[in-house]
């Protein structure tokens, strides 16, 4: 992540993970359905797997992780877009 509020939520949860030893955590990433399929199968991986390598760097044991993308499959929110008319 580059934003601040992105690393201000995985600071947190590196906080949790240090003071909850025993607990394991699986990384979800996903895209919107726009785009082709393989693409968006690729980037979902490569967001999980960036969360994945930041933890690890910040000292959560890859043990505790496992990470996976997941495309564009089970959207939590619509991926209704208005592609605009080019004439």
């Amino acid at each position: 992540p580059e934003d601040v509020y992105g690393l201000i939520v995985l600071d947190k949860l590196i906080k949790y993970l240090n003071e909850h030893k025993y607990t394991k955590i699986q990384i979800n990433g996903y895209t919107d359905s726009s785009g082709i399929k393989e693409n968006n199968d690729t980037l979902s991986i490569n967001r999980a797997e960036a969360v994945f390598n930041y933890l690890a760097s910040k000292g959560i044991a890859e043990s505790r992780m496992i990470h996976r993308g997941w495309g564009s499959e089970d959207p939590i929110a619509p991926n209704r877009y208005k592609w605009p008319t080019i004439l």
